[in-house]
This record gives structure tokens, C-alpha cells and sequence, in this order.
């Protein structure tokens, strides 16, 4: 299922490209995530009651290892073959769900390797970048968590098309496309679109474009 409000999508995409920011998508302060809310879009969520299974689980360790998560991803029985693996994350921290997120559009394995990405960002703190089922026309939904300590809270939900992943062992980036570029006929372009970055700096995410401008898919 699918469903986004274009008009406030399309003003969102264009307030960026006149910015041409670069700015933190959260800081941590006395324990606490503090997120940049320009970058969350809300979650479509029409599935309210209906029964789900799990579709895989996962262990995921700060640094450290002082805290260790369990990641349940779990699709909807209604929705399965409607795009998309799993439409639940529940984030589990000594048998507590410390973050469920729940929607109708899908969440899909970010490649044939990984389910989903895992960024190191401190000794207790690590983030979480899930990946939208790319529907027709629409960048997918890109998805960012950040788990600090006992805490996990989302600092990034918007819709980019994930183009690259560039990351070493002290180096994370991502390359995204802001649009889908349809076309006229086969060499004319009807829109552009514009490439922003997502990367790790002193331990935290940033967000900046726009950086460059294509015109071809």
C-alpha cells in the first residue's frame, strides 16, 4: 500500500534545495536523543489491529559492548506481497521495547549482504538506516534510528532514493537523490533531481545539499 502527500513532499524537497544546509539530524544531551524534526516525515500507518508475523530478528551491539539490542522486524499477514519485507521495527533493550515503529508502507533488506545498516557512532551509541521499498515514481522511504544507552529514537524519515553506501571502518556515508527522474520521450528528461549527503562526523549524523543537480537517471 501506498500513499504520500505530494504538496507537503514537494515543499519539504523544495525549502532544502533553497537552503542549502548542512546540518545535524541530532545531538545527545544528558542522555537524551535530540532530534532535528524538519527531517522526520510521519509514518502512513492503516493496519491498526491486524495480526503480524516476524520476519527476521536480529542482535545488534553497541561498541563497546555494554548494550545489546534485539531488532524484530515483523510484516503485517494482510500485506504480505504489497511491496516490502516488514512494516514493524520493535527495538528491544533487557527484554524492554524501548521504540516500536509501525506502518503500511514496506521496509525492505538494504542488499543481498545486510537486512539493514549498522553505523557505529560512539562507544554506547550506534544508528540504524532502513530502507522503503522503492514504489513506482517515488524515491523510497529512507529511514534512520539512533539507539544511546537505554534509549532509541528516530532521527531521520524522509523519502531519497539511496543511490550509494560509502563507508571504511572510520567513515560512513550515503549518496542520496532527492527524485525520480521521469522522461518525455527516450533523451528528454521532464524533471531533475538533486543529490544530498548523509554522513558521520564527530560521532553524530549530518545532513547537507543540495550538491549537485542531474537531469539523467
Amino acid at each position: 500500500m501506498k500513499k504520500m502527500i505530494f504538496t507537503a513532499y514537494f515543499l519539504s524537497v523544495i525549502g532544502m534545495l533553497f537552503a542549502q544546509n548542512e546540518e545535524q539530524l541530532f545531538s545527545i544531551e544528558d542522555d537524551s536523543i535530540r532530534s532535528n524534526k524538519q527531517y522526520i516525515e510521519s509514518f502512513y500507518f492503516d493496519y491498526q489491529n491486524e495480526a503480524y508475523s516476524l520476519y527476521k530478528s536480529l542482535t545488534i551491539a553497541s561498541a563497546n559492548k555494554a548494550y545489546s539490542y534485539t531488532i524484530n522486524l515483523y510484516d503485517y499477514d494482510i500485506a504480505k506481497g504489497d511491496g516490502g519485507s516488514f512494516r514493524i521495527i520493535d527495538v528491544i533493550l533487557n527484554g524492554k521495547s524501548i521504540l516500536c515503529l509501525r506502518q503500511s508502507n514496506g521496509w525492505e533488506a538494504l542488499n543481498a549482504e545486510e537486512c539493514i545498516g549498522v553505523i557505529p557512532l560512539d562507544e554506547v551509541s550506534t544508528a540504524l538506516l532502513f530502507k522503503g521499498f522503492p514504489y513506482p515514481n517515488d524515491p523510497e522511504q529512507l529511514t534512520i534510528i539512533v539507539m544511546h544507552k537505554d534509549k532509541a529514537k528516530v532521527v531521520f524519515n524522509k523519502h531519497f532514493i539511496l543511490k550509494e553506501i560509502e563507508k571504511s571502518n572510520t567513515s560512513y556515508r550515503l549518496i542520496l537523490q532527492d527524485q525520480v527522474i521521469e522522461y518525455i520521450s527516450i533523451n528528454q528528461p521532464a524533471n531533475c533531481a538533486y543529490i544530498y549527503h548523509i554522513w558521520k562526523e564527530n560521532n553524530i549524523l549530518k545532513f547537507g545539499g543540495p550538491y549537485e543537480k542531474i537531469d539523467e537517471g
